[in-house]
């Protein structure tokens, strides 16, 4: 037992290794959870141990497409790395990779088509007459409006965000699920009332 515990304490540490290159902290936990969670499933604790059926069993039990895509990404950029120290087989990472592996063709979906939740698509009527009909004439309401139809064009928050200027004017607040885009009020003539209607 004593073996076990010391085998999965040197795979926490060479996983940390390998995470420690990431400085989003986002990027390196979902590599740690991922790498963590395989290696549980399969039973192992070093990269070594590790064959081509099991990983694509791991894989394959995600339910969404684009998750099954980033796992195997995930797995191979690892075993990559641990190949060039010798930690790996670098076949596993070719067989892995190969045309013949039938999970690399996962194609990549969008617009939430297999979330639990699917996507809510505002019609003509609800996006250019209900909500932008709430913008007013005023400074406030033209700068809601513009990154409103910035919105309905297509653009993401970040892509907004990161506009020339842009965080001059817009920032993100709160979590990144429930999180929303507000706008800043430097620079802008708004009045003292005004300020608490300007984020939304």
């Amino acid at each position: 037992m004593a073996g076990d515990h010391d085998e999965w304490l040197a795979l926490c540490g060479l996983i940390d290794r390998f995470v420690s290159r990431y400085t989003n902290p986002r990027t390196s936990h979902q590599y740690r959870a991922e790498l963590t969670a395989l290696f549980r499933h399969v039973g192992v604790t070093h990269p070594r141990l590790l064959g081509d059926a099991a990983v694509n069993l791991w894989v394959a039990l995600a339910r969404a497409n684009n998750t099954r895509r980033n796992r195997l990404t995930r797995i191979c950029v690892f075993l990559r790395w641990c190949a060039r120290y010798e930690l790996a087989d670098p076949r596993l990472v070719e067989e892995l990779q190969s045309r013949e592996n039938l999970l690399r063709d996962t194609p990549p979906l969008y617009g939430k088509l297999q979330g639990k939740y699917p996507a809510r698509w505002l019609t003509h009527e609800e996006a250019y007459n209900v909500l932008l009909g709430v913008c007013d004439t005023s400074d406030v309401g033209r700068r809601e409006e513009l990154v409103l139809r910035l919105g309905l064009a297509g653009m993401r928050v970040t892509e907004i965000i990161r506009l020339p200027d842009g965080r001059r004017f817009f920032f993100w607040t709160g979590n990144a699920e429930t999180g929303l885009l507000a706008l800043r009020d430097e620079g802008f003539p708004v009045g003292r009332e005004e300020r608490s209607e300007s984020n939304w």
